[in-house]
């Protein structure tokens, strides 16, 4: 038997599959792009006008018990009073920074009605804390 001439390619290809890889890269692509609003707990809103930019800003604390009862600075306050008294703080200081504390049994509705007057109040910076108001 002669040989003819043609060549028999036996060898194994050796070639890397990356379509794989670049599927799993964009579903971690998706998921990261996904996730990084979640992330983020802040909430600005645009200044008033009043406020000086570059100072800091004083902090004025709101804190919702889980009966719904607000307490702003440490003193309670009635609902319908809070944008009031918003009000009378932000003529004192105009770069007052609203942080509100929630307890985590609060309802909704309560720190909706809070995010609200602080709305109507004209307050620039509004902070969330994530711990609860322990009882």
């Amino acid at each position: 038997m002669a040989m003819t001439g043609i060549a028999r390619h036996d060898s194994a290809v050796a070639e890397i599959n990356i379509t794989p890889l670049v599927d799993v890269m964009l579903v971690l692509l998706v998921i990261f792009m996904l996730a990084q609003p979640l992330l983020s707990h802040r909430i600005d809103l645009p200044l008033n006008g009043k406020a000086d930019p570059g100072a800091a800003p004083r902090v004025l604390a709101l804190a919702i018990a889980a009966d719904g009862t607000l307490m702003l600075a440490g003193d309670e306050i009635a609902a319908a009073t809070l944008p009031t008294a918003l009000r009378q703080q932000l003529a004192r200081d105009p770069a007052l920074a609203l942080r509100i504390h929630a307890d985590s049994r609060a309802a909704y509705e309560r720190v909706a009605m809070s995010l609200a007057a602080a709305r109507s109040a004209g307050v620039g910076h509004i902070a969330f804390e994530e711990s609860a108001i322990d009882p």
